[in-house]
C-alpha cells in the first residue's frame, strides 16, 4: 500500500523514539540553472494518505521543518543517548550538499529541535561543523563552508547513533567520521 505520495526525493526516514512517528526528509526540486531559487528542502511527518506535492498540490501537508533548497538532507537518525544531553530525542540530518548553487548550502550535520512532546519546534542546530552549538545555522554555514573549513567540499550523507550514543557520519567521498563528548 502507498503510504504517501508527493515526495520529489524521500532520502531517508525515522520513527520518534517517544510517539513513534515516523519522519521523512525530502529535497525540493533542483532548478537547471544556477543562482534560481527554488522550493526548500522539507521534515515531513508521514501521515497515512497524505500527498506531500510534488509535482503540483492544491492542498497537501506542510513541512515540519524547513531547511535551505539544495542543502539537501540525506540521512538521519533520531538522537536516543545520553552522551550529547542537549540532543537528547531531537533528528539529526546529515545535509550532503548544493550542487548548483553560488555558494555552498548543505555540507553540515545538524539537529531538528523536537519539544517534549515529540514535535519539531521549528529551529535546526548545527552540529559540525563547529566547536560551538549555533542557531539558524544557514547564513554563517556558507562563509564557513567557502573559507576551507568544516566538511565542504565533502558531502554528508548518512548519520547513525551507537550504543554509546556516538554519532557516526558517513561522507559520500569515502569516509566515516565519529563524534564523541570531549573526555575531560
Amino acid at each position: 500500500r502507498v503510504e504517501a505520495s508527493g515526495l520529489r526525493y524521500p532520502a531517508d526516514f525515522d520513527w520518534h523514539p517517544v510517539t513513534g512517528d515516523l519522519w521523512i526528509v525530502d529535497s525540493g526540486v533542483v532548478e537547471p540553472a544556477i543562482g534560481v531559487e527554488g522550493l526548500p528542502d522539507e521534515l515531513n511527518l508521514v501521515i497515512p494518505g497524505a500527498d506531500y506535492g510534488f509535482p503540483v498540490c492544491e492542498d497537501c501537508e506542510q513541512p515540519s521543518v524547513t531547511f535551505p533548497h539544495q542543502s539537501t538532507p540525506t540521512g538521519i537518525a533520531f538522537y536516543p543517548g545520553d552522551a550529547f544531553p542537549n540532543l537528547a530525542d531531537d533528528l539529526i540530518v546529515a545535509l550532503n550538499g548544493s550542487w548548483t548553487t553560488p555558494e555552498p548550502r548543505g555540507y553540515a550535520l545538524a539537529a531538528a529541535v523536537f519539544d517534549e512532546a515529540g514535535q519539531p519546534d521549528g529551529l535546526v542546530r548545527r552540529i559540525a561543523p563547529a566547536s560551538q552549538y549555533s542557531t539558524y545555522f544557514f547564513d554563517p554555514l556558507e562563509q564557513f563552508s567557502l573559507s576551507g573549513r568544516g566538511f565542504f567540499p565533502q558531502h554528508p550523507f548518512d548519520v547513525v547513533v551507537s550504543s554509546e550514543g556516538w554519532i557516526y557520519l558517513s561522507v559520500q567521498e569515502g569516509r566515516i567520521l565519529r563524534f564523541r563528548p570531549k573526555v575531560r
